[in-house]
């Protein structure tokens, strides 16, 4: 298996027209790369972009992450976005894939 992790996710949001609010439709966008340091940990980044669906200012982050796998079924990253705060978070393991990314949808 590769030392290193490269993904892209590109994509298009069709948000409707709730009564009231005027919504746009979307593109959005994230690439990342991650570089597995040891067969339980993996460091990274993931820039993700997209457009406002209420024409304001388009967002954009850079985040950092460490992940470690605790055990089969558990991992815990560390996840610095925007390099402002600091969060924690718990994955349960589903099938083979353990969350090597911060994308919280």
């Amino acid at each position: 298996m590769s030392k290193f992790r490269f993904n892209a996710t590109f994509g298009y949001r069709i948000l409707g027209n709730p009564s009231g609010i005027i919504f746009h439709n979307v593109l959005y966008g994230a690439a990342g790369m991650g570089c597995r340091s040891s067969s339980d940990s993996t460091i990274g980044t993931s820039f993700n972009v997209g457009q406002s669906p209420v024409r304001l200012q388009d967002s954009g982050d850079l985040t950092f992450y460490l992940s470690h796998r605790v055990s089969d079924r558990f991992r815990i990253a560390v996840c610095i976005p925007n390099i402002g705060n600091t969060s924690f978070y718990v994955w349960k393991k589903v099938n083979q894939i353990a969350g090597d990314m911060c994308s919280l949808v």
